[in-house]
């Protein structure tokens, strides 16, 4: 009988002590998946963002390139004819 008594009190206490350790598991596993979520939002904005610089800087350099192949008007004096 006391042994009983004994084995389910170390029972209690085991138990309670798994209960304080799942609660606490559980608002580490809120933590972590708020922060994955953050992450998450902060990669997909840097990628959009260095997507929009990455177009806008091609077509810049794009630009550049079909001015210089261009042919340049001659600007000056009209040539004599002979």
């Amino acid at each position: 009988m006391e042994r009983e008594r004994t084995v389910k009190a170390n029972f209690k206490d085991k138990l309670a002590e798994a209960k304080l350790e799942i609660a606490s598991l559980k608002n580490e596993l809120k933590t972590v998946l708020k922060r994955e979520a953050s992450m998450a939002k902060l990669f997909e904005a840097r990628e959009k963002a260095v997507a929009k610089f990455a177009d806008s800087w091609l077509s810049r350099e794009m630009a550049k390139l079909q001015r210089a192949v261009t042919p340049k008007k001659r600007r000056g004096r009209p040539r004599k004819s002979s």
